[in-house]
């Protein structure tokens, strides 16, 4: 009886694998979409505070993050961080744009798989459709800023923390992932770090 069991919620699990995959599949629109806002709206040369993470992200190629002969810590390393695999790989500059393209779109997958673990899937694949549309989303996505990371962190840390709750089997490396992706946000975003301090000591008191 147990081994019947054992099958059937293999079945059962395979079967949801399978309508969750077909799901994701009717979102890939969004990331058409994406590529095409960051192509479009992408200004021709560095605005505002793109050439500080830019010039962090050539720091770090240099095995150094602050300027040799300055102190300037004004951001963290997390979104540099992506910039620098960008440039490592020899990236153009619209290439560099459309690498938010993809953080979006992993952003609305973390969403939707940690909807589909509360919901049914129409409902989440609703409520993923309206997540990926939202307009200051839309408006990030042609610049060199680390906002659309930090949504992808956020979602990412979302997902893996609502495992870690529900999924005995692996929820120890589930919670390491969410502290990683909490950690990483801390850094790509350093207001973050004080609310994730701030919680922390709600927490504990």
């Amino acid at each position: 009886a147990h081994g019947v069991r054992r099958e059937l919620a293999g079945a059962w699990g395979a079967r949801v694998t399978m309508a969750a995959n077909r799901e994701r599949l009717r979102l890939l629109p969004l990331l058409v979409l994406y590529a095409a806002v960051a192509c479009y709206a992408a200004p021709s040369a560095l605005v505002g505070d793109e050439g500080r993470y830019l010039g962090f992200a050539r720091n770090l190629l240099q095995s150094t993050y602050s300027p040799p002969n300055a102190v300037n810590l004004w951001s963290g390393p997390g979104y540099p961080l992506v910039l620098a695999a960008g440039l490592w790989l020899g990236l153009p500059l619209l290439a560099l744009r459309l690498l938010n393209a993809a953080l979006l779109f992993l952003a609305v997958l973390f969403f939707h798989a940690a909807l589909r673990s509360m919901t049914e899937g129409k409902t989440a694949l609703r409520a993923s459709w309206a997540f990926g549309l939202y307009p200051p989303f839309l408006y990030h996505l042609a610049y060199l800023l680390p906002e659309t990371l930090a949504v992808a962190l956020i979602c990412a840390f979302g997902h893996r923390f609502l495992r870690f709750l529900g999924d005995a089997a692996g929820r120890w490396r589930d919670l390491a992932l969410a502290a990683a992706f909490c950690a990483w946000l801390a850094l790509a975003k350093v207001l973050f770090g004080y609310v994730i301090l701030a919680c922390g000591v709600l927490a504990l008191a």
